[in-house]
């Protein structure tokens, strides 16, 4: 059956009648979790630690102390829900964002430029190159070996990504130069975009996604910041696809060929004219997309992967609470934290495609 047809028979539901208030809640429930992902430290709680207390271990819930009750280890099961809640918010909403704009831009590009467009000179080519391997010997084999600190405060991962862009910004202007004065150096080669495109999303393709998780997270150590990179370059495939198809769809069409025609660049016409055809799709997308991902973080977490075991999840909520089948509050926290906020994501996914069939 048809997403259109099964709209229109739930036409006679008090679902469907409700729709309005459905939406609503949806959004409140997303905006709520979101608050307290970012706010939770400061909230006046009086237990604000997911130390062991396994002197408190099994107290039953709406206690005026623990309101969730805590569970075996003794810690208050209601601060390490909103702990777990933050962590089911960076590992969703800030990687799906990156890989969503990484793969906008690829299938935008692709989509545009084609195998003949896209042409570069070699002093780029070698400007973004060197920078890059530079980058890789410092990190692998000198640079935490001079300053070690960065790496004992856990700020080793982003001073690595500030590092490379330093480095291309000043290779890029020493590069350019020297190379100015060498003709040799501003040959132009055309580069086929959609080919490589097409055959990088084919491989990136064969993989499922938590299968492809499981293969990165295996490779590297456990961290929410190393868990939320390999997510972040997995989710790109699907809106790079949409991107692609609709740039494709739209690049012929009359008010491209007079935005051509004024003489307006590339950038302004993804930005000003293909951008607003493509964004109920790729909201749509990021919408699903979410609600799946919140599934494989805790799939992830209560497998023990990816996550390192200090940092509280909704997955290994779900883990403990199956060697403690009576204490039913270590299970009901999760578990509708979870569930309501996949069914949030996907009312929001189901209000924005049927906004998108109507158009």
């Amino acid at each position: 059956m048809s997403s259109r047809s099964m709209r229109l028979s739930w036409k006679g539901l008090p679902i469907a009648r409700n729709w309005n208030l459905t939406l609503a809640l949806a959004l409140a429930w997303l905006l709520a979790i979101t608050v307290v992902a970012l706010t939770y430290h400061w909230w006046p709680l009086a237990f604000k630690s997911t130390d062991l207390q396994p002197a408190s271990a099994y107290v039953a819930p709406f206690q005026s102390a623990h309101l969730l009750g805590t569970d075996h280890l003794g810690r208050d099961v209601w601060y390490y829900s909103m702990h777990a809640t933050q962590t089911a918010w960076l590992l969703a909403f800030p990687p799906l964002l990156v890989s969503t704009l990484l793969g906008v831009t690829l299938g935008c590009m692709a989509g545009w430029f084609g195998n003949y467009k896209l042409t570069i000179s070699l002093k780029t080519i070698i400007a973004m190159a060197l920078p890059l391997l530079t980058w890789f010997f410092l990190k692998e084999f000198y640079l935490w070996r001079v300053f070690p600190l960065f790496s004992s405060i856990g700020f080793k991962h982003t001073f690595s990504w500030m590092l490379a862009g330093g480095l291309l910004v000043l290779e890029w202007a020493v590069l350019s130069f020297l190379f100015k004065p060498v003709s040799f150096f501003k040959r132009k080669v055309t580069v086929p975009l959609d080919s490589i495109f097409k055959s990088l999303v084919e491989i990136w393709s064969t993989l499922p996604k938590l299968l492809l998780l499981l293969l990165l997270s295996a490779f590297t150590e456990p961290s929410l910041e190393n868990l939320a990179f390999w997510i972040a370059i997995t989710y790109w495939v699907i809106p790079a696809r949409l991107s692609r198809t609709k740039v494709r769809l739209v690049q012929k069409q009359p008010f491209i060929e007079a935005a051509l025609a004024t003489g307006m660049g590339t950038s302004r016409i993804l930005l000003y004219h293909i951008w607003p055809t493509l964004r109920g799709a790729v909201l749509t997308n990021f919408c699903f997309a979410a609600s799946g991902l919140l599934g494989i973080g805790s799939t992830l977490a209560f497998l023990g992967i990816g996550i390192p075991p200090e940092i509280p999840s909704w997955g290994k909520m779900l883990s403990a609470a199956r060697f403690s089948v009576d204490a039913w509050w270590l299970l009901m926290a999760p578990a509708l934290f979870l569930l309501l906020s996949i069914f949030s994501l996907q009312a929001l996914w189901y209000h924005l495609s049927s906004k998108k069939e109507q158009q």
